[in-house]
Parts: structure tokens; C-alpha cells; sequence
């Protein structure tokens, strides 16, 4: 017989987006089949995207962004209870989030609304000045009031949003610590 201590964590639902697979099948069948889903741009293409010709010719460069993320724009913000006004400030992470743990808890075989347990969140993500400064700074907030504008935009609203929306009653844990929150 084992002994419990009540401490005891089950990971009984996944989703996930990486580049290359929009799900967890494909993401395997990419490991099974040695894909590379990170997208290389040729000299022209980085040239019209407007990378310095310098750059590009320098044998360390890389040319690729980074992966891309099919289908990011397609986010239901209706299904989370989201006005199309509060959809267009939120961060695509914070979206790509929701979508996320709506289907992991899909996976899992639960609905949240009629769950008599808890379901928590436990996750980070990476700040993004460039668009909390847009969403502040471009007047796009006056239409939601600043306070849920900032919210909407912030990295540091992500868990609560969720666990907010999904009606989770668990424990919900912003978690930073630098680079490997990323990860």
C-alpha cells in the first residue's frame, strides 16, 4: 500500500502548440519522423522582411525567427465570455493559453463548470513590452478602461484570466523565473 501525503500532483489532460504541430499527435509524429518545424527564410526573403544585408551574410546568423505558430489568429474569445474589443488587446500568448487549457481539460474528460473537485494552473509566460506599450500607449484602450486593458495585455494576468474564465476553483500560480519560464 502506498502512502499519500495529499501533496500529490496528476497530469491527467495535455495541449499544446509548437511550430509544426498544432496538438500533441502531431508534435509526436514530428519526434517520431525527425521533422524540423523551425521555418528557414532564404536572403531574399530576409531582405524584403528588412534584415541589413550585412547581417545576413554573416556566417553566425540564423535566418529564422523562430518558430511560427499556426493558426494563432483564430482565437474564439466568445467561448471565454471576451468582447472582440477585449480579444484584439490581449496578448496572442494569453489567447493561445486559454485554447490550451480548454483542451487539455477536454483531454482530461472534464467540465469545468459541473467539476465538484479543483483544477488549478500553474504557468508563466514571457513579457511582451512592445505590445503592452501598444495596447497603453495607441489609445486602443480608452474602449475597455485602462485598468482591464493593462490586464488584458500583461503577462501577469495570464493564470488568472484562465482559471477566471474556465470557472477553475484550484490553486492558480503566475510562475516567473527569467529565461526557462519560456521554456
Amino acid at each position: 500500500m502506498e502512502n499519500y501525503t495529499g501533496m500529490e500532483i496528476a497530469v491527467i489532460g495535455i495541449s499544446l502548440r509548437f511550430p509544426g504541430a498544432n496538438n500533441i499527435n502531431e508534435y509526436w509524429n514530428n519526434i517520431l519522423n525527425k521533422n524540423i518545424s523551425i521555418k528557414f527564410y532564404s536572403d531574399e526573403e530576409l531582405l524584403r522582411f528588412g534584415v541589413d544585408e550585412q547581417l545576413i551574410k554573416n556566417p553566425n546568423y540564423v535566418k529564422s525567427p523562430g518558430g511560427i505558430i499556426d493558426n494563432k489568429d483564430f482565437f474564439d474569445g466568445f467561448l471565454f465570455g471576451y468582447s472582440p474589443r477585449e480579444c484584439e488587446l490581449m496578448h496572442p500568448q494569453t489567447r493561445l493559453f486559454h485554447e490550451c487549457t480548454w483542451e487539455a481539460i477536454e483531454d482530461a474528460g472534464y467540465d469545468p463548470y459541473t467539476y465538484n473537485s479543483t483544477i488549478g494552473i500553474y504557468a508563466g509566460a514571457s513579457s511582451s513590452f512592445v505590445w503592452e506599450a501598444d495596447v497603453m500607449f495607441s489609445g486602443k484602450s480608452k474602449s475597455v478602461g485602462e485598468l482591464l486593458a493593462m490586464q488584458l495585455s500583461s503577462k501577469d494576468f495570464m493564470c488568472s484570466q484562465v482559471s477566471y474564465a474556465l470557472n477553475l476553483k484550484g490553486p492558480c500560480n503566475n510562475i516567473q523565473n527569467a529565461c526557462s519560464t519560456s521554456l
